[in-house]
C-alpha cells in the first residue's frame, strides 16, 4: 500500500495554479459503485459523489471535470496504481467512495468527512425503533460474515436466536418488509443500493439510529500540501450542508 512520492508529478503550488487558470478542478472517480458513482444506460457518469462535487464547486466558485480512473481492488492493495496516485498529474482531487484512513492521511490531504458509510439499522417506516437497542425483543437480520453480524451478536449478548443470517441483502430486506424480522443491519451504501433498486424497499423502509461502526467515513482527497484547494472544498461542503442542498442529495440517492 505504500505510495512512492515520485508518482506526484506536479508540486502542489503548480497543480493549484494550473487548475485555477482553467477554473476547473479535475476530480477522479471510478464509476462502478452505484449509487455513489456509476455509468447510466446512456454511458454518462452519475451518482451521489458527482452531484456532491458539482454542488461543492458551485458553492466554492469552481467548475468540476470528472476523470475516470479505477481502484486496484477494494480500497487499495497496491494503491500506487489506483486513483489516489493520479493526484497532481491527471487529477486535482479524488471523490469516489474513498475511506479516510490514518495511512492515507499521511500521504495525502483529505477533506472533512462528507458521509459515514458504516453499518446502519433499517426498519419499517412505522417502526418506533430509533436504534438497535430498541429491538432487543425482536429478531434482526444481518449478512453472513459481516460487521453487522458482529454488532448484533454483541448487542444481544450472544443470543443467536435474535439474529437471522442472510446471504443476500435483498432477501433480508424482503423479510423486513414482510415483518418477519424487526430490523436489518447493513452498510449505508449497500442499503442505498437496495432501496434505489426496489420501490417497495424505498417506500416502506428507512434507515435509523446512529452509525454502528467506526472508521467508515468518506473524504475527498487532494495532493498533500494543496491547502488552497482543500480549503475551497471544505468551504463548499460546509456551505451546502448549511443550505440544505446536501440533505437533498442524500434523499435523491436514498442515503438516509
Amino acid at each position: 500500500m505504500e505510495l512512492k512520492l515520485a508518482t506526484f508529478v506536479l508540486v502542489p503550488a503548480l497543480a493549484l495554479a494550473a487548475c485555477s487558470e482553467r477554473g476547473v478542478v479535475r476530480v477522479g472517480v471510478d464509476p462502478h459503485n452505484f449509487p455513489m458513482e456509476f455509468r447510466q444506460d446512456d454511458n454518462v457518469m452519475a451518482g451521489f459523489d458527482l452531484d456532491l462535487m458539482r454542488a461543492i464547486g458551485d458553492a466554492a466558485g469552481f467548475k468540476v471535470e470528472f476523470v475516470e480512473g479505477s481502484w486496484p481492488g477494494l480500497f487499495a492493495q497496491g494503491e500506487i496504481a489506483g486513483l489516489l496516485s493520479t493526484l497532481g498529474s491527471s487529477t486535482d482531487a479524488v471523490c469516489s467512495t474513498a475511506l479516510i484512513t490514518s495511512e492515507r492521511k499521511v500521504k495525502y490531504s483529505v477533506s472533512e468527512p462528507y458521509l459515514d458509510a458504516g453499518q446502519l439499522l433499517a426498519v419499517n417506516w412505522d417502526s418506533p425503533a430509533a436504534g438497535l437497542d430498541d429491538l432487543t425483543g425482536s429478531t434482526v437480520g444481518v449478512l453472513m460474515g459481516s460487521a453487522g453480524a458482529d454488532i448484533v451478536h454483541r448487542t444481544f449478548n450472544a443470543r443467536r436466536d435474535q439474529m437471522r443470517l442472510y446471504s443476500s441483502l435483498d432477501q433480508a430486506l424482503d423479510d423486513l418488509a414482510e415483518r418477519r424480522v424487526g430490523g436489518v443491519v447493513a452498510g449505508r451504501v449497500e442499503l442505498a443500493q437496495a432501496f434505489s433498486g426496489n420501490e417497495l424497499f424505498k417506500a416502506g423502509l428507512r434507515m435509523t439510529g446512529p452509525v454502528l461502526t467506526q472508521e467508515a467515513e468518506l473524504g475527498i482527497y487532494v495532493q498533500s500540501g494543496n491547502d488552497a484547494l482543500l480549503a475551497k472544498i471544505n468551504e463548499g461542503l460546509a456551505t451546502i450542508k448549511a443550505s440544505g442542498r446536501y440533505g437533498e442529495l442524500l434523499d435523491r440517492w436514498a442515503l438516509r
